[in-house]
């Protein structure tokens, strides 16, 4: 039974780790930003373009690459993006390169903040390179006038830390103690 337990635990690691990346890539590109009736949108001007200086899975994106970024929009901070609400996931931004598709879910906004002259933005979301996904990070920033703004996106992706590992093998530990228990009574 050990070496089964031992044999789940590890296919769940090697599992678990396959599917985890980390890096950080960023975009350059104009975007216009209104608010109306406590509805914020933030209109992105399409294309974007990578930036250079891309690190870990996203290293070997060149800057220039043509990213579609898409307009999403919010009440406040700590609200889910739209796309959640009553509909599908949407990715935030999107582009392929080298025949695999880079994108990232923005899930939830946990920071807001613009003015006419500055734009701050961030949040949490998935980001996915082909079929390889890790949490990550967003944010935006950006200045300009009258809100419209050239600006600069930032996802960080970040595996998680193997949570979902250690809550298989307390699970496991748990079922074999269970076992124990009910072999000890029937001795």
């Amino acid at each position: 039974m050990k070496k089964i337990i031992l044999a789940v635990l590890a296919t769940a690691f090697i599992s678990a780790q396959a599917y985890a990346f980390s890096g950080t890539i960023s975009f350059s590109g104009d975007m216009a930003q209104n608010t109306h009736k406590g509805v914020t949108t933030n209109h992105f001007m399409n294309p974007w373009f990578t930036n250079a200086g891309n690190t870990d899975a996203y290293a070997s994106v060149p800057a220039g690459v043509s990213t579609t970024v898409m307009n999403f929009s919010f009440t406040g901070n700590n609200t889910l993006s739209p796309a959640l609400v009553g509909g599908p996931i949407i990715s935030q931004w999107s582009f392929t390169f080298a025949g695999v598709t880079y994108s990232f879910d923005l899930e939830v906004l946990t920071s807001a903040f613009s003015t006419p002259g500055s734009i701050a933005e961030s949040g949490t979301g998935t980001a996915h390179i082909g079929t390889q996904t890790s949490s990550a990070t967003w944010a935006l920033d950006g200045t300009g006038s009258h809100f419209n703004f050239s600006a600069t996106i930032h996802t960080t992706a970040t595996p998680d830390g193997g949570s979902a590992v250690a809550l298989l093998g307390i699970a496991l530990a748990g079922i074999e103690g269970v076992r124990r228990v009910i072999r000890a009574r029937k001795a």
